[in-house]
C-alpha cells in the first residue's frame, strides 16, 4: 500500500504536466492563430485601401482621357471648318457666281436672300466624282415694279450668257406686295448651270 502511493502521485504529477503542456500548446496555438488572423485582416485592409486609391486614380485619369478626347474632337472639327472656309474662299466658281449675281442688281432692286450651292465636281449616283461642275443660285428679293423686274432678268441673262461659269436665268415666282412706300414686286429667281445640249 505504501508503495502504491508514490506511484499515484507520480501519475497525478504526470497528468498535471501533460495538462499544463497541452494548455501551453493550445494557448500558443491560439496566440499564433490570432496573430495570423490579425495579420491577414491588416493585409486585407491595406489591399482594400490600395485598391480604392488605384480606383480613384483610374477614375481621375479616365476623366482626363475623356476630356482629352473631347478636346481633340473639337479641335479636329474646328480644323475641318477652317479648311472648309478656306476652300470656299478659294472657290473661284462661288466667287464668280456671287459677282455675276451682284452685277445684275441696280438701285431699283433689293436682294433679301441668296442661296448658293456650288460643287467643283458633281457626284454621280454611285458617289464617284464625275469631274463636272455643279452650281445653283436661288435669289430672293424685291424690285420696284414689273418693268424693273424685267430689266433685272435681262441684265442677269446677259451677264449669265457671258459669265464664266455660265448661268441660265429662270424666274420662279413674282407677286405684288404692299410696302410702306407703296407696292413692290417680290421675286424669286433661279440661276443654274446650262443643261447639256443633246447631239
Amino acid at each position: 500500500m505504501a508503495e502504491l502511493i508514490p506511484l499515484e502521485y507520480r501519475i497525478q504529477g504526470m497528468r498535471r504536466r501533460l495538462i499544463v503542456r497541452w494548455a501551453a500548446v493550445t494557448l500558443l496555438t491560439g496566440l499564433i492563430a490570432g496573430g495570423l488572423l490579425a495579420y491577414a485582416y491588416s493585409w486585407k485592409e491595406k489591399q482594400a485601401a490600395a485598391f480604392e486609391t488605384l480606383s480613384k486614380e483610374f477614375q481621375e485619369k479616365s476623366v482626363l482621357i475623356q476630356q482629352s478626347k473631347e478636346l481633340r474632337a473639337r479641335r479636329l472639327d474646328l480644323a475641318a471648318r477652317m479648311q472648309k472656309m478656306q476652300e470656299l474662299m478659294d472657290d473661284r466658281t462661288l466667287l464668280s457666281l456671287l459677282r455675276n449675281v451682284s452685277d445684275g442688281f441696280s438701285s431699283s432692286d433689293c436682294l433679301e436672300y441668296v442661296s448658293i450651292e456650288a460643287h467643283s465636281t458633281a457626284p454621280s449616283r454611285d458617289g464617284k466624282d464625275t469631274g463636272e461642275e455643279k452650281y445653283q443660285v436661288r435669289i430672293n428679293g424685291v424690285t420696284a415694279n414689273d418693268t424693273t423686274h424685267a430689266d433685272l432678268l435681262n441684265r442677269l441673262t446677259e451677264i449669265g450668257a457671258k459669265a464664266n461659269p455660265p448661268i441660265v436665268i429662270t424666274p420662279e415666282s413674282l407677286k405684288r406686295e404692299k410696302c410702306l412706300d407703296g407696292q413692290v414686286m417680290r421675286f424669286q429667281i433661279l440661276c443654274e448651270k446650262p443643261k447639256p445640249k443633246n447631239g
